[in-house]
């Protein structure tokens, strides 16, 4: 799972477009209370144990905050461009994009929530 994460993290901050609406504010978890801005949050769940033939069943949570919501959504499009176009070693048996859920936290700040299913 750690090295899923890195695989993410690192295909993430690799791609221009990323970096170019959210510098390098991208974590793992939780962002800092400070962080101004547009920024990532991202977490990798295991659904279970491999299967007999080795495969692996996780779902990956990536969140983007944004001060409005057409921001929040266009940040989420690029993310999603971003994800497919990850090199995930040449391991990846099954990718599929999940759900894309908008919302707004207490402070005001516009955020999409989006799942992908990666089978390992």
């Amino acid at each position: 799972m750690f090295e899923l994460s890195q695989i993410i993290f690192n295909g993430l901050i690799a791609d221009q477009n990323i970096t170019d609406l959210f510098d390098l504010k991208i974590y793992p978890l939780l962002a800092p209370g400070e962080t101004a801005g547009s920024f990532i949050t991202y977490k990798v769940i295991q659904n279970g144990s491999a299967t007999k033939d080795g495969i692996a069943d996780y779902t990956m949570i990536i969140e983007n905050y944004a001060d409005d919501y057409l921001q929040a959504l266009n940040e989420a499009a690029t993310i999603t461009t971003a994800v497919k176009s990850i090199n995930y070693n040449t391991r990846v048996y099954k990718f599929n994009e999940g759900t894309k859920n908008p919302g707004i936290t207490e402070q005001h700040k516009t955020f999409v929530t989006q799942s992908f299913n990666i089978k390992i």
